[in-house]
């Protein structure tokens, strides 16, 4: 079957990749749309449905497979980036509640109700950062079983790596206790003070304003819920824990997982994009028109009634390429200072 003269113009914004082969052109009204074309018990192709093309390429079952299992590569991918991106971002909404509530003390000290509206929202920053972290780590193990199977390697090397994590820091197994603590219990904020000292001398002589944030060990052993192996970790150092210390390296360490959540499926990820682009190249060579970057893949049964469609489309690859240009490692938090001076 002959395809109609090309559409001119720029190209799948110049990500062109192979074009599949053995593709076939097929025009008719959306009504009817491949029942003048029929390959065994049902049908392959690639459409764009909407009322100003009526295009319809067939492609092989081997095809349709391939660009299936693309899509569900890619959905898995970008729901892993965008669960790491709300952890970081709940993360980065506690530091600026804490400078804020620095700020606000050395504005608005006396103000009667400050140290009760403040305890409030920092709990809530805090058992955001500690539930979206869990979230992460629960539904990683999800996307990775739907990707590789819970027996496979790629599913081992993560349950070791946030293994690896736990058992190295303290840090980690304070915070996932707290969460914990929060699930069962009640908020994590223990205890916090907000107040201001003089620093250096002479004419450099400032005051300098912070908010301290610590557990109380002595109240977590009279509750009895919180993990009493931890615990005794934490009374062994003979001090209160710093919490925001222990936040930033749990923060470091799901920064490490994530990295090498990223590099398990660096693989699939390559493949997938490619798959996106073959697909999209696939239909306008053989249709003659520019895709606008998005069509569907549909399988019709012998009657030419469409029984499955799958969006094909580039924006997945976009919005994954942002967050890992957003979202880069995390490496020594903790020592990190953000200050106005």
């Amino acid at each position: 079957m002959n395809n109609n003269k090309r559409i001119q113009g720029q190209s799948l914004r110049k990500r062109k990749g192979h074009c599949g082969k053995g593709s076939r052109t097929a025009r008719a009204d959306h009504g009817s749309v491949g029942l003048k074309i029929r390959i065994g018990a049902g049908m392959y192709g690639l459409t764009r449905l909407i009322l100003a093309s009526t295009a319809f390429v067939e492609i092989s079952e081997q095809e349709y497979v391939r660009f299936k299992s693309a899509k569900k590569v890619l959905n898995n991918i970008v729901a892993i980036e965008e669960k790491y991106d709300t952890a970081i971002e709940n993360y980065r909404e506690l530091e600026e509640e804490l400078a804020n509530v620095t700020f606000d003390y050395m504005l608005y000290e006396r103000e009667p109700n400050f140290i009760f509206t403040t305890g409030n929202t920092i709990n809530r920053r805090i058992v955001n950062v500690l539930t979206s972290f869990r979230l992460y780590n629960d539904h990683t193990e999800h996307h990775f079983s739907s990707l590789f199977g819970k027996a496979s390697s790629q599913f081992q090397v993560l349950e070791d790596i946030k293994s690896k994590q736990y058992d190295s820091f303290i840090e980690y197994r304070v915070m996932e206790a707290l969460r914990n603590y929060v699930q069962h219990r009640g908020y994590p904020l223990i205890g916090y003070s907000v107040g201001s000292k003089w620093i250096g001398s002479d004419a450099d002589k400032r005051s300098e304003h912070r908010v301290v944030l610590t557990l109380d060990t002595d109240e977590l052993r009279q509750d009895g819920v919180f993990k009493r192996k931890v615990l005794d970790e934490i009374m062994a150092v003979g001090e209160d824990p710093d919490l925001k210390l222990c936040i930033r390296k749990y923060v470091e360490c799901l920064s490490d997982i994530h990295g090498v959540v990223r590099s398990l499926t660096t693989a699939e990820t390559a493949i997938a994009d490619q798959a996106m682009i073959d697909a999209l190249s696939t239909y306008e060579n053989a249709a003659g028109e520019d895709p606008d970057n998005a069509i569907y893949a549909i399988a019709k049964d012998e009657t030419g009634r469409i029984v499955e469609k799958i969006s094909l489309h580039l924006q997945q690859t976009d919005y994954r390429k942002l967050y890992e240009f957003k979202n880069k490692a995390l490496v020594n938090l903790a020592k990190r200072v953000v200050t106005s001076k």
